[in-house]
């Protein structure tokens, strides 16, 4: 595995890849597991001697969300000097979380969905839910992709539209994106391509590359608007421009097919 086909160190990820990740790809979660061990005890030690750390650990421990929050995304990434500990980040999150944070709650979901590293679909459900109860716009799409999938739940496309249509009206790209998905295709809703082509426009003002590359496509073909290979470009360029992965990459896709 890795650039150079070798598993490295666990402190060292700079060729290849390091033994905690290789050992959770292969499902040894015995040696994962002591190496998420070694990485939190590893991790106290960091935050004890880094001043700014130390400042953002004791500020967490007395009740300050957003550093419980900002400490939880540190760990989860892995963000230096910390080492990647998915264990200890989900007690920070939960911390917040027993404040009635609804970014905690529904950040807690993310990491046991399909989209997470440690899977239990009844958790993500039970913390997406919970979100939802606080009307985070977000979370009910996240909780609406659940029941598209049938991740958690069971599989019930009305009660995926409903909440993919409340997160939506409260403005989130990724709910405005995938309604657009349908209305344009005709697909579990009434066709209407002039509302999806104004819901990608109000997710594109949000930077969501998805509906960008979907509106390019749209002047390309002219299919809900007329055709307009500038546009169409324009709109894959600002793609480009505003994303990174696989966004980017299939934005990069359809610009070159068009050249």
């Amino acid at each position: 595995s890795g650039s150079a086909g070798r598993v490295v160190s666990v402190d060292d990820p700079s060729d290849g890849i390091t033994l905690l990740a290789y050992c959770e790809s292969v499902n040894c979660w015995k040696i994962a597991s002591a190496f998420m061990a070694y990485n939190s005890q590893r991790n106290t030690e960091i935050m004890k001697t880094d001043a700014q750390l130390a400042q953002l650990s004791g500020a967490a421990a007395k009740g300050d969300i957003v550093a419980q929050k900002r400490l939880a995304t540190m760990l989860l990434n892995g963000t230096s000097p910390l080492q990647k500990d998915v264990a200890t980040a989900i007690k920070y999150y939960e911390m917040a979380a027993g404040q009635n944070d609804a970014e905690a709650e529904r950040l807690l979901g993310n990491i046991y969905s399909e989209q997470g590293s440690v899977k239990s679909s009844k958790q993500a459900v039970e913390w997406y839910t919970k979100a939802v109860a606080k009307r985070d716009a977000q979370a009910m799409y996240e909780l609406g992709l659940c029941y598209q999938r049938g991740f958690g739940v069971e599989k019930d496309m009305n009660k995926a539209i409903a909440f993919f249509t409340q997160s939506m009206e409260l403005g989130c790209a990724d709910a405005q994106n995938i309604m657009g998905y349908f209305l344009f295709g005709g697909e579990h809703l009434a066709k209407d391509q002039a509302r999806a082509i104004a819901l990608w426009e109000k997710a594109a003002s949000q930077n969501h590359a998805m509906a960008m590359c979907s509106l390019g496509w749209s002047y390309q073909q002219g299919e809900g608007v007329t055709k307009d290979l500038e546009k169409a470009r324009s709109w894959y360029r600002r793609a480009i421009e505003c994303s990174t992965g696989e966004s980017n990459a299939y934005a990069r896709k359809l610009l070159e097919q068009m050249d």
